[in-house]
């Protein structure tokens, strides 16, 4: 159960109310009313108040302020078309052009008025007051001592006692209440619309007699209102409320009856809480806190816009997002890395597989070619054979033909041995010669390229024949020019018979036999 120190900042008397505040109820255990002692200084009003709250024991912590319309500056200012962030800075710009204090030196507030369909701007309720005022506040109320929670204005407090007495009732957009409050020598007059303040003014009573201080108040609305219709808002008072007991305004329900075609009510604000038997002794006027009570309702169950010096609306200030920003790029860079990676990593996986996959066929293929070796090689060595195979039988009357005349040359042995995978075809032949330059004729005439002989040259040697005194003995491999499988042999007619025939002598070759030729003679 919160409890509050409710003080009315007027610089002629203080009037108070401690409360305690349960729910929507709200029980007085005192209210005060204190003129201030003229001619103190600071320090000395405030030594003055806080002796008398020990004498009343009062102990209160909490503390709210309202301030009267006459101690501050109410504006209302028509503003372009903006969302309710860009109202604060707005409204600081027209303060700065209409105040002639700067904005440094001044605490103000403003409240957003309910929007209007056919106007095309914003209208707000500015309030401002000196800045000094909220520091003299926040000293006389010693926040070492206490907690001050806010700075109000007394009339949007009345403002807000009148909502809670007609919160039942629905709202109606074409008819506006007239709100008086009496402050002692001074009086407050209100409009709301739609649960909302817009239009507050001051004014100071004249006149001994209650006509004549009636007759000023009825001037003061007559002319508020003037200024009010000249707005041309759209709706117009159909009600009034006078905030007080009958004896605080005696006289002014009819008087306003009959200058304003309106219903009015007078409503006591004490009779809406609870309050000791004792608690309005030294209250004179109880109109003079409506504010009050309406004020605590502000604090704890508000029903319309309120102001607040000590905490104003402030622009708003948006956040900072470029470290989320960052942040947010960082994941999703973040998260494309990893992406990009894995992709990478599976791309490299499957690579790596392939080459694996492929590996493992190259030894597969290479163990299989290993296996195949001797039979390619076989198949090699038998086309080689089958490639250089002679004909032996050509090659035989091929060389045969070569020969000169037994007169310089004749054989006595001649054999071929066909050609192996090793080796070519060889022919070998012995005999005898004359002379010497016989067998080297002999041998300049087979080793030309068209023959394809090969002649190992070895020493000629001489026999004890007589007439044949050179030994000859040659061996011959047959090349590929010749020893091509289908190569035409040319094959010259037989000698005449003058010449004698070769003799046949067949010689076993170790590796195949072939067939001896008999040699001329």
């Amino acid at each position: 159960m919160p409890d509050y120190l409710v003080i009315e900042w007027d610089p002629l008397c203080l009037r108070g109310l401690d409360v305690q505040a349960t729910g929507g109820t709200i029980q007085v255990r005192h209210a005060f009313e204190m003129p201030q002692p003229s001619g103190h200084s600071q320090p000395a009003l405030k030594e003055w108040f806080a002796h008398y709250l020990a004498e009343k024991h009062i102990t209160t912590k909490q503390v709210i302020v309202t301030l009267p319309r006459e101690s501050v500056v109410v504006r209302r200012l028509e503003l372009p078309d903006a969302p309710d962030e860009e109202l604060p800075q707005m409204v600081r710009f027209q303060a700065a052009a209409k105040s002639s204090l700067s904005l440094d030196e001044l605490a103000l507030d403003f409240i957003p008025l309910p929007r209007r369909e056919d106007s095309p701007t914003r209208e707000v309720l500015l309030a401002m007051v000196p800045q000094t005022m909220v520091t003299a506040i926040r000293d006389f109320i010693d926040e070492g001592q206490r907690e001050l929670l806010s700075i109000r204005l007394s009339p949007i407090g009345a403002a807000e006692l009148v909502a809670h007495l007609e919160d039942s009732k629905p709202l109606d957009p074409k008819s506006a209440t007239l709100i008086v409050v009496r402050h002692g020598e001074r009086v407050e007059i209100s409009v709301v619309w739609m649960r909302q303040l817009i239009f507050s003014h001051a004014a100071r009573l004249a006149g001994d007699t209650t006509e004549q201080q009636n007759a000023v108040i009825l001037t003061e609305v007559s002319r508020g209102l003037m200024s009010f219709q000249n707005l041309n808002l759209g709706f117009k008072l159909t009600e009034g409320f006078l905030l007080g007991p009958d004896g605080d305004l005696p006289g002014l329900a009819e008087a306003l009856k009959k200058r304003l075609p309106i219903t009015v009510r007078t409503v006591n604000p004490f009779s809406l809480v609870k309050v000791s038997s004792d608690s309005l002794k030294l209250v004179s006027h109880q109109s003079a806190y409506a504010g009050h009570i309406g004020s605590v309702w502000s604090q704890t169950q508000p029903l319309i816009e309120a102001l607040d010096f000590l905490a104003p609306r402030k622009p708003v200030i948006k956040p900072d997002t470029t470290k989320e920003r960052r942040k947010k790029w960082a994941i999703v860079g973040g998260v494309a890395a990893v992406c990009v990676i894995a992709v990478y990593g599976f791309l490299l996986w499957q690579l790596d597989s392939g080459i694996t996959l492929r590996g493992d066929e190259l030894v597969k293929l290479d163990d299989a070619l290993r296996k195949g070796k001797p039979m390619q090689d076989a198949a090699k060595t038998i086309d080689d054979w089958v490639q250089e195979d002679a004909n032996v039988l050509d090659e035989i009357v091929r060389f045969e033909q070569q020969l000169p005349s037994t007169e310089r040359i004749y054989l006595n042995k001649l054999s071929i041995n066909a050609p192996t995978s090793r080796q070519p075809a060889e022919i070998r032949a012995e005999g005898h010669a004359r002379e010497e330059k016989d067998i080297r004729q002999l041998r300049e005439k087979l080793i030309v390229p068209e023959t394809g002989y090969k002649i190992a040259a070895d020493e000629i040697k001489s026999d004890n024949k007589e007439f044949y005194p050179k030994k000859l003995s040659e061996q011959i491999k047959v090349g590929k020019v010749a020893a091509v499988r289908g190569r035409p042999v040319e094959v010259k007619k037989a000698e005449p018979a003058a010449k004698a025939s070769v003799s046949a002598k067949a010689e076993a070759n170790p590796t195949n036999a072939s067939p001896s030729v008999p040699a001329k003679k």
